[in-house]
């Protein structure tokens, strides 16, 4: 189309589907340019949506427009499915991410605890002398990385959600996304704290299961 005309932009449409290379245009815009819209098809958008408020907006609509209605899709079904592939990817790259996190603190917590034999290993076997239980031991060396567990979650908690939108641009950028707007729920950030809090203390007790080798009389006799 050989023709140039002046348009006001009126808003920002942003989206993972046309890497940034859509554009909305009005009817009587296009008709400036000298063409003539062809419709394919119709986007409704309905309040308060649901997947069966749509599928019965749908069926009403079938209804009305008989056999000029050749096709219908429940797009609010669809971009909660996994045929939606930037969704399912985002899913997906999330998912990678939560296991790799937990490989890296297992992996920490393991040279942490390596260290901390090392160091308090005659101190772990007088206090099995005088009576504490290599349980106990356990829970002991457990509870004493949850404060800097705390510290540490709530500090990455309250980062997130600074940067939360700033990261998703950049990651998304490319697919046409330019000003994300992430919604935080505020409940997510004292459930994931205390989830990662729980993590450290179960994976500290499993991986301190070799207190049950230190022997009291063995140091003695070192």
């Amino acid at each position: 189309m050989d023709k140039e005309e002046s348009f006001l932009i009126t808003g920002l449409q942003q989206a993972v589907y046309g890497f940034g290379e859509r554009i909305y245009i009005s009817d009587e815009g296009f008709r400036r340019l000298g063409g003539e819209p062809q419709y394919t098809y119709i986007r409704v958008r309905i309040e308060d949506p649901s997947e069966a408020a749509v599928d019965e907006f749908l069926e009403r609509a079938k209804t009305l427009l008989g056999d000029n209605c050749t096709s219908t899709e429940n797009y609010y079904r669809y971009q909660r499915s996994t045929d939606n592939v930037p969704v399912f990817a985002v899913a997906l790259v999330v998912l990678v991410l939560i296991v790799l996190n937990i490989i890296t603190v297992a992996i920490v917590i393991r040279l942490l605890l390596k260290t901390v034999f090392i160091k308090r290993e005659k101190e772990f076997g007088i206090k099995k002398a005088v009576g504490f239980t290599s349980r106990q031991l356990r829970v002991q060396l457990a509870l004493s990385l949850v404060p800097v567990t705390l510290i540490g979650s709530v500090s990455g908690a309250v980062l997130s959600c600074f940067t939360t939108n700033r990261l998703f641009d950049l990651v998304f950028g490319s697919y046409g996304i330019r000003n994300s707007d992430l919604t935080v729920n505020p409940l997510v950030i004292p459930v994931t704290i205390l989830i990662v809090t729980l993590m450290v203390f179960v994976i500290s007790f499993v991986m301190t299961g070799k207190m049950k080798k230190i022997s009291a009389y063995k140091l003695i006799s070192e």
